[in-house]
């Protein structure tokens, strides 16, 4: 194979994998120090708060990602208020922009034009995630696990 069949074979390969639908996969994410995101006490109902947590693998730090949309327990999706320091929620999905997301090459989760962003750069078990001005510090990045 030429160098550039080689490199059609992986790029082609590498928007296949981009393209499956992740909605089927659970997926926990990951921020600082290497706590969880977490669905406060696994409620389903609106206005429950996303705080930080130990990774467990529980079912309120389980996700999915679909067309923009990052949902958890309950089906509820991870919504946002409007302006920096606002609160992290779930929510009935509803296709607004408050729960369109995108995961960015930084490692910054963002929506409405702020980053999530984990409270005070703490660690501890409950600390709020609320949506920031974006600064790349580590308090905004975050992986799938």
């Amino acid at each position: 194979m030429t160098v550039s069949k080689t490199l059609i074979a992986k790029v082609t390969y590498t928007l296949v994998i981009l393209s499956l639908p992740l909605a089927a996969n659970a997926f926990q994410i990951i921020g600082l120090g290497g706590k969880c995101l977490d669905v406060n006490g696994g409620q389903t109902h609106n206005g429950t708060p996303v705080t930080m947590w130990d990774c467990h693998g529980g079912s309120n730090q389980q996700w999915h990602i679909e067309n923009g949309r990052i949902t958890g327990i309950g089906g509820l999706c991870l919504d946002v208020s409007y302006g920096h320091g606002s609160p992290v929620q779930v929510w009935d999905c509803n296709n607004t922009p408050p729960q369109q997301w995108t995961y960015n090459i930084d490692g910054s989760l963002r929506a409405m034009g702020k980053c999530l962003d984990v409270f005070n750069f703490s660690t501890l078990n409950g600390t709020p995630v609320q949506m920031s001005n974006c600064t790349n510090n580590q308090n905004q990045k975050w992986r799938f696990w």
